[in-house]
């Protein structure tokens, strides 16, 4: 092989990597054992990946000391944790910070953002197959209400991943980059965020959409104070608007009550029992799984 198929199969194996790890990120649901290998195998993808680019991995990963002192911190707090998988989501937090790393060493926004279209493509290709030819698989009863969780644990999930794709897909389509894909993705992605019922995934894709403006406008013009006063003007009005309709849209529209069926009880007391511990709390991972929690 020449170099320049050297150089080409290198791209695609680093490429294909890429894509596994960030699919493997979205926890999809797997008969065992496959999570178990994959976990192994992402470790030793992660490795190939910063040993290629390590100088400028390193160089990237040590310029931002308060993000160190946060993970630095986050690990340590395993030593207060009564979590007994602590180490194993330590781990994966190390692991997930340095591909985050990587990603910044490697690619440029747009390329980021063409990436994450690549695989919210595949995981709403995978959802809209197992929703529609394995509903014992892709969809189960959250309150009496039938609702898709594609391929993975939750609809909460399906709807928190579709609340993200749809507005990064409208993004790519309104700046014509891979337009048809993108507007494949948009529609793929709101077909399930409704089909989820998930009110918490459909908020957070009102609260994008409110922020949308100020995107366009910050993009189209940088750096312009009056465009920028302009774009942040629209968000805010936006923002009001959703603000003093919440009851309506989540009484009427998402069928929910004001209590978001009993999570803001639980919000409440969650904020209470943190700030008994305000400094050091109860160690990573280790709320839930203690005496508080």
């Amino acid at each position: 092989m020449n170099n320049k198929t050297v150089r080409q199969l290198s791209h695609y194996l680093e490429l294909g990597g890429v894509i596994l790890l960030f699919i493997f990120s979205l926890s999809i649901v797997l008969p065992s054992p496959l999570p178990t290998i994959l976990n192994i195998a992402s470790y030793g993808i992660l490795f190939l990946l910063i040993v290629a680019r390590f100088k400028h991995f390193a160089y990237v990963f040590t310029r931002d000391k308060l993000l160190l002192l946060l993970v630095a911190f986050t690990v340590i707090s395993v030593l207060w944790s009564v979590d007994e998988f602590v180490l194993d989501s330590a781990r994966g937090m190390i692991r997930t910070t340095m591909f985050g790393a990587y990603l910044a060493t490697r690619y440029s926004s747009r390329e980021q953002m063409r990436l994450l279209c690549w695989v919210f493509s595949i995981a709403i290709a995978l959802s809209l197959v197992a929703g529609a030819l394995l509903p014992s698989y892709g969809a189960h009863v959250v309150n009496g209400v039938l609702s898709w969780r594609g391929v993975f644990a939750h609809k909460q999930e399906l709807g928190r991943l579709m609340s993200l794709a749809a507005p990064l897909f409208l993004i790519n389509a309104l700046e014509k980059r891979d337009r048809w894909l993108s507007l494949a993705g948009l529609v793929g992605a709101f077909i399930l965020l409704r089909l989820s019922h998930s009110a918490t995934g459909l908020l957070t894709f009102i609260f994008a959409l409110s922020l949308l403006p100020f995107y366009i406008i910050v993009k189209q013009n940088k750096y312009r104070l009056l465009p920028l006063a302009v774009g942040l003007l629209i968000s805010f009005i936006a923002v009001i608007v959703v603000t003093l309709n919440i009851q309506t849209i989540v009484v009427d529209y998402l069928g929910k009550d004001m209590e978001f069926n009993g999570r803001t009880p639980i919000w409440n007391l969650v904020v209470k029992k943190g700030l008994e511990k305000p400094f050091f709390g109860y160690g990573y991972h280790g709320f839930w799984s203690s005496d508080a929690g």
